[in-house]
């Protein structure tokens, strides 16, 4: 948990691996919130471009890099391409009811983990979020509206909020609801 806070009041890029399928796999990022049980990460492509917000479980988190030299190539690369992401206000203290929020409000594209599954569950817009359950608007890969989908917030292990993919998909949606209208 010491790592966490260094990397935060540092405004530092880090390197967090949590796959323990794959060790050698890790998002990069600057820390935005520790939780009590999960962290908010401002996610950044290996080109150092925005790529939207990443929630993940503290306990599944097995090791923290920073001041590495691929991180200090990201954080050159975001300061050359301007990468910002807007401020999440947080809202309790649970980082997936947090972001899921955000991204209802700002009618963001998520992808949903549930259970350690290590895929996406569920891919879509935010319908409703209340004390222990939400509705997701699903989204097939084309963009087009795949019905919805009703859940218990504690199954979920892993939260993306609109990265590159997910951004896909909305420009999809949107285009095809603009030719619909």
């Amino acid at each position: 948990m010491r790592a966490l806070n260094i990397s935060i009041n540092k405004n530092e890029i880090v390197l967090i691996y949590s796959n323990f399928l794959k060790l050698n796999k890790f998002s990069a990022g600057k820390i935005a919130h520790v939780f009590s049980n999960e962290i908010l990460l401002k996610h950044l492509l290996p080109n150092g471009k925005y790529d939207g917000y990443q929630v993940i479980s503290i306990e599944d988190i097995i090791k923290i890099e920073h001041k590495t030299q691929y991180a200090q190539k990201i954080a050159k690369l975001a300061k050359y391409y301007d990468s910002v992401h807007e401020e999440v206000e947080v809202l309790e203290e649970n980082g997936f009811v947090t972001i899921l929020e955000f991204a209802k409000e700002k009618n963001k594209v998520v992808s949903i983990e549930f259970l350690e599954s290590g895929r996406n569950d569920v891919i879509g817009y935010i319908g409703e979020v209340n004390n222990d359950r939400c509705v997701v608007y699903q989204l097939d890969e084309f963009g087009n509206e795949d019905g919805q989908v009703l859940f218990e917030l504690s199954n979920i292990t892993f939260v993306s909020c609109d990265n590159d993919e997910e951004s896909v998909l909305d420009v999809l949606s949107r285009l095809k609801r603009a030719v619909n209208n």
